[in-house]
């Protein structure tokens, strides 16, 4: 995602091709997370806390209907920890 314009506008109905490869892609990944997230509640029969990390957390963030929190930097605060920083 970091070669996709800041301006784009993400949408199911894109106005041309890389639109809506863009649009397609992130809808498609959404779907992925919020369904396993579901069906992983559903298997354990609890309500389970979910963190959404990585490059493209935060432009996949608002378009989850579930309930994540977000940690931009787990990978750091846990290498951290490793490192007896403890930050």
């Amino acid at each position: 995602l970091e070669d996709i314009d800041a301006d784009s506008e993400i949408s199911l109905l894109a106005r041309d091709t890389a639109g809506g490869v863009l649009g397609g892609t992130l809808y498609a990944t959404v779907a992925a997370i919020d369904r396993i997230t579901e069906d992983i509640r559903a298997s354990l029969a609890v309500d389970v806390d979910c963190v959404l990390t990585g490059g493209d957390a935060a432009a996949l963030r608002p378009l989850l209907a579930g309930d994540y929190r977000y940690e931009p930097d787990l990978l750091l605060k846990g290498l951290a920890i490793i490192a007896g920083d403890e930050a």
